[in-house]
């Protein structure tokens, strides 16, 4: 005799596989393509290599050419130069996406404090007094309360590195 499952169990199998392969990083990790290394490069006679200095203030380099109207367009640039503002914007932006979500790989670790004070009366008196100002006592109660916390999520099926790679490449990008 033949056993037959009920459908039921043969879908909640497929879902429960499903499930599974869903969280599953896909793709490989991207690799730059390898270039040839050029052993020589072809040079003209007299040249030297770069001596790079990007660091040192300028100053009014446009002076040099004692145009006016060079010397009238810098100022313009210098006052009203948004796009390059935009453009240190969105990369100090893109920096802290990246930190963002670097930080969702690591554990969080919460401390809080508390405190209250309180007063309580011993009983009460006549004509609308309190007890603590008819018969002079009263309880001065203090709570203090301290708590520690901690949260991780594991990365099991890659999901926040990706989000940290998608952010870098934004980072890289911007």
């Amino acid at each position: 005799m033949r056993e037959n499952r009920p459908p039921c169990a043969l879908w909640a199998a497929a879902m429960a596989l499903t499930l599974l392969a869903s969280g599953c990083a896909v793709g490989p990790d991207y690799q730059r393509p390898s270039l040839p290394a050029v052993s020589h490069y072809k040079e003209a006679d007299g040249w030297v290599p770069a001596q790079p200095a990007d660091a040192l203030a300028r100053g009014s380099w446009w002076q040099l050419f004692e145009d006016p109207v060079l010397s009238e367009l810098m100022a313009q640039v210098e006052v009203s130069n948004q796009n390059v503002a935009a453009a240190v914007a969105a990369y100090a932006q893109a920096r802290a996406l990246v930190r963002e979500q670097r930080a969702g790989l690591f554990p969080v670790i919460s401390l809080e404090a508390n405190d209250s004070r309180s007063r309580s009366s011993a009983g009460s008196g006549g004509n609308g007094t309190t007890g603590a100002a008819a018969s002079g006592s009263s309880r001065i109660n203090n709570n203090y309360q301290f708590s520690l916390g901690g949260s991780w999520e594991p990365d099991v099926w890659g999901r926040l590195g990706r989000a940290a790679d998608g952010a870098a490449a934004g980072e890289q990008a911007s």
